[in-house]
């Protein structure tokens, strides 16, 4: 499931392209890449946590959703511009404009639930005998 909802925002990565051109080409394409990726990874690193049995008996887990959240508000205009592309339509200017003006909330989400998540990790290896 995660391969059906991930590929079609690959198809982002050509709307972040074509909104480079608003910038500097080779920069703004390659950050709108670098975030379009760093969120799908950390949105499925979440999901997974969320679902580890650990995480079902871990009373600090519940944050893990509010970081999901979180991230899902802040990418919103990234992947509904990747949904549209999916089906075939093109973003309009506007949307492409909320993109580009959303990149630094998508990212910083991005690193803030990943942090906690590294977090988790290193307190679950603290446990493990």
């Amino acid at each position: 499931m995660h391969a059906q909802v991930i590929a079609p925002r690959l198809l982002a990565l050509a709307l972040l392209a074509t909104l480079a051109a608003c910038q500097s080409p080779g920069a703004a394409s390659s950050r709108g890449e670098t975030v379009f990726r760093l969120q799908n990874a950390v949105m499925d690193r979440l999901i997974t946590a969320q679902s580890d049995e650990v995480a079902m008996i871990d009373a600090n887990r519940p944050d893990l959703a509010a970081f999901e959240e979180h991230l899902v508000d802040a990418c919103a205009a990234l992947n509904q511009a990747a949904d549209i592309s999916a089906t075939g339509g093109a973003p309009n200017l506007l949307l492409n404009l909320r993109v580009l003006a959303s990149l630094s909330d998508c990212e910083q989400s991005a690193l803030a639930a990943e942090t906690r998540l590294h977090r988790d990790q290193s307190l679950l290896g603290a446990r493990l005998p």
